[in-house]
């Protein structure tokens, strides 16, 4: 009623199902449900980076005190209980929506990510934003292009195929020249180099089969047996 797209989901389940296909603004739910229960929802949406700013909503009859205070540690937004009217929950709606749009504002200015002339790309360097950053931005943003990473000393460079905020391939020049994961891996411990990111459509087989969120824990895991 409010000009909103709105997805339902029977239970925590359904809601996962339904976010691997279209990553939402704002989610809102109860807290009892079937399969899966709002607590647990929140706690494995709060565990992904891709979802890491999408504001949480719960509407509920679970009043007490104890309840309020468990769903703002789980990392709700905000915390309404039944019964409710429609006016304040579309108030509190728009509020959240404000309070995310400014921390991605934000976000971003601290890490000065550089607009290009061509208005399609951004670049900068990773002494000012590292690659798991830049990842997650282009997640949250389900972005779709090349995103190309050099590196100087030693010579270097990957290229990073993103489609819908996802990398689907990757491919590295230079050292072993690993493909896919491996190639992010490496590209994730570099700490000197630039980024350049192009935003366009492209046609390419989805090689890489691991979320963002995994890829980033799974190359901080490998670079910590590397350095030891």
């Amino acid at each position: 009623m409010q000009g909103y797209e709105v997805v339902c989901a029977a239970d925590g389940k359904e809601a996962i199902a339904a976010i691997e296909n279209r990553i939402p603004d704002l989610i809102i739910t109860d807290v009892m449900m079937p399969n899966m229960d709002g607590w647990e929802l929140v706690q494995s949406l709060r565990s992904r980076a891709d979802l890491l700013f999408t504001p949480i909503i719960y509407v509920t009859a679970l009043g007490a005190g104890k309840d309020r205070i468990q769903g703002f540690r789980l990392g709700a937004d905000d915390y309404m209980t039944k019964p409710f009217e429609l006016e304040e929950l579309h108030l509190r709606v728009r509020r959240v929506l404000a309070r995310r749009d400014e921390i991605e504002r934000e976000l971003k200015q601290s890490y000065r990510i550089v607009d290009v002339p061509d208005d399609r790309a951004v670049s900068g360097t990773l002494a000012q934003i590292s690659l798991a950053s830049v990842l997650t931005l282009l997640e949250m943003e389900r972005k779709s292009g090349l995103l190309l990473m050099h590196r100087q000393d030693p010579p270097a460079s990957v290229r990073i195929y993103i489609k819908k905020g996802r990398v689907v391939a990757a491919r590295m020049d230079g050292e072993g020249g690993e493909r896919n994961e491996a190639a992010v891996f490496r590209a994730l411990g570099w700490r000197n180099g630039r980024f350049e990111f192009a935003s366009f459509e492209f046609d390419i087989d989805e090689e890489v089969r691991m979320s963002t969120t995994g890829l980033i824990m799974e190359g901080a895991r490998m670079l910590d047996e590397w350095d030891r």
